[in-house]
């Protein structure tokens, strides 16, 4: 297969070292297959004593005599070779015009632009032609980093690792790093070192991004699911209510409020679950970006370590399974269940019960509001809309000042009870949640607590009188 083939099944990444990030030079294998530079490999056991593979972690147990006879990948060398003499030949205008090429057609021999490509391709003769995008960017990258910014004609030599400051071998500030015994190595040392650390890092950002949107794509598609089993529970219940009389109409009513604010509730979860993800997204794109200009640059060390620790920080956010159980429970799915003996069990079940197969908790209408008097036991009640209850309610009883008073919560068929009482006066508020998600409708409760005497009485003092 000639190279100009092969080229069709491979991007201009799988030409360059992933330590170095350049174009290879004298190609060697790993036995995990993984290929990288001779000097490259050379430079890692020099530092560290053994080869340990960049990008799967493997570790060899060899010898510096033993790189050089490592299996040289022919096929990457060959491909470099082509690589280099099209784009060592390319000219400075179009074959076709006087605009810059930067296509090269290897059937037709031809360098190209942008627009004389795109006609290139109208021709269904030449349309699958394998064309290769030219490219300097890895060049002109290098090349401008190598130079010495206080003698721009003279190539970069070495990196005091003490100091973040870089040296040609005209620059007099490096004697004073030696005389200071200072960590100084060679320049491709540096960048070989820093070059590593982006790419693991850049490794580890994609990781991550990868994770957040499969998380992000499993919340769309429940949501997708939870509002389409909303539409057929709204159904279920229009279709129900035409065969039921004029009280039964009364409890549709009830029960498609229930259904709206559950929509309601469960839709603020998700927004928020979407919102949380998306926030990740754009601090790792941020963090990525930041990550790509720290690119042969070592004086940006300390700015790198930084993004790394800030990486590992999301990774960690994003793994915790805190998180992962957060996603099991939005999976809510609305159901309608119609009474069979409608007529005869109106008085005990209604028209019908609404239940999820999620955890959702509503506090009693006439518990959502409490006013007692100081010291007074009170209790609030919260039902059950699960088809089958597993979740634990906990509640946080506290006020404006940041006192807390304990609470006890109970269960019994469905239903939890929250005893408590306050030994201040003033405002106080109960926040009822399930766990890390919080699904229960009412809360927070507000109670007012009064001076020990009368409660709610001013407005008829006059008749004592």
């Amino acid at each position: 297969m000639s190279a100009k083939t092969v080229l069709k099944f491979f991007d201009k990444r799988d030409l360059e070292c992933s330590i170095c990030l350049q174009r290879f030079t004298d190609p060697k294998a790993l036995n995990c297959l993984h290929i990288y530079c001779l000097n490259c490999l050379q430079d890692l056991m020099r530092r560290h004593g053994k080869i340990r593979c960049p990008k799967c972690h493997e570790t060899y147990d060899l010898k510096d005599g033993d790189l050089k006879h490592l299996k040289c990948n022919e096929t990457i060398s060959y491909l470099v070779e082509y690589v280099e003499k099209i784009e060592s030949e390319k000219p400075e205008a179009c074959s076709r015009c006087a605009n810059q090429p930067q296509d090269y057609c290897s059937e037709c021999e031809m360098y190209m632009c942008r627009q004389c490509i795109q006609q290139h391709k109208m021709f269904p003769t030449l349309e699958n032609h394998s064309l290769y995008t030219l490219d300097t960017d890895i060049e002109d990258q290098s090349g401008d980093s190598l130079n010495c910014q206080n003698h721009p004609d003279k190539k970069l030599k070495d990196y005091c690792c003490t100091c973040k400051l870089t040296a040609c071998e005209d620059c007099k500030h490096i004697l004073s790093c030696y005389r200071n015994q200072h960590q100084v190595i060679p320049m491709q040392t540096a960048l070989n070192d820093v070059n590593l650390t982006v790419t693991e890092t850049m490794k580890t950002a994609e990781g991550i991004k990868r994770k957040l949107k499969e998380r992000l794509d499993v919340i769309t598609k429940e949501r997708s699911e939870f509002e389409s089993n909303l539409k057929l529970s709204r159904t279920a219940i229009e279709i129900h209510e035409k065969t039921i009389i004029r009280k039964v109409k009364e409890e549709t009513k009830i029960m498609m409020a229930n259904l709206t604010q559950i929509y309601k509730e469960q839709s603020k979860v998700i927004d928020r679950q979407v919102k949380s993800i998306e926030s990740k997204l754009t601090q790792v794109n941020t963090l990525m970006e930041s990550i790509k200009k720290t690119m042969n640059k070592p004086t940006e060390t300390e700015n790198l370590a930084s993004y790394q620790t800030t990486i590992t920080v999301v990774e960690n956010d994003a793994a915790a399974d805190e998180l992962d159980k957060s996603f099991a429970k939005t999976r809510i799915t609305p159901k309608f269940i119609p009474s069979p003996k409608l007529v005869e069990l109106m008085n005990h079940e209604g028209v019908g019960k609404l239940i999820t197969v999620g955890g959702i908790y509503k506090v009693n209408k006439e518990d959502e509001n409490i006013s007692v008097t100081k010291g007074q036991p009170f209790s609030v009640r919260i039902s059950s809309l699960a088809e089958i209850d597993v979740g634990q309610l906990t509640a946080t009883l506290s006020n404006s000042s940041g006192a807390k008073s304990a609470t006890e919560v109970t269960h019994r068929k469905g239903e939890y009870t929250v005893t408590g009482r306050c030994d201040l006066e003033g405002d106080w508020h109960m926040d009822i949640n399930d766990g890390d998600m919080s699904h229960v409708i009412g809360s927070p409760v507000s109670i007012k607590v009064e001076p020990l005497g009368l409660v709610n009485t001013i407005e008829n003092i006059s008749e004592y009188k």
